[in-house]
């Protein structure tokens, strides 16, 4: 080698190299979990908000209420209450019950959302109803 020469050895290129390809696939993998993540609140923020409205309507009602199932696609749109149909993303049931240590004429109200084809829960909401005066 000449003295003065400008530039660098191959051994330090592949050092950087390495360097730069180590990183690199760190914050890939670091994209992959993110979206992952995002992915997975997504999913269970929609569940949540659709557990609410149905226990707000449940709640809210002035009639009699009873336990029921229906379907639920990936935009929240309501597919039916029969049976399941392709694009269920979502299982919504709910319960009404009088439970121990609740007033006469007041009904414990569970309403919980799981995917099609699994039993893990995806968001459960309970509520009480008072009793109405007739």
């Amino acid at each position: 080698m000449r003295t003065g020469a400008r530039g660098f050895s191959l051994v330090e290129v592949l050092i950087a190299t390495t360097i730069t390809v180590v990183g690199l696939t760190g914050l890939a993998h670091l994209f992959v979990v993110a979206s992952a993540a995002n992915r997975a609140a997504r999913v269970r923020t929609m569940a949540v908000m659709l557990a609410r409205d149905k226990m707000e309507e449940l709640l809210g009602g002035d009639s009699d209420i009873a336990g029921g199932v229906d379907f639920i696609g990936g935009r929240g749109e309501w597919l039916g209450d029969s049976s399941p149909t392709p694009g269920v993303v979502f299982v919504r049931r709910w319960s009404v019950s009088s439970g121990s240590g609740l007033p006469p004429r007041s009904r414990l109200v569970v309403v919980w959302l799981t995917p099609p084809n699994a039993s893990n829960e995806l968001a459960r909401l309970v509520g009480a109803r008072e009793g109405r005066s007739r």
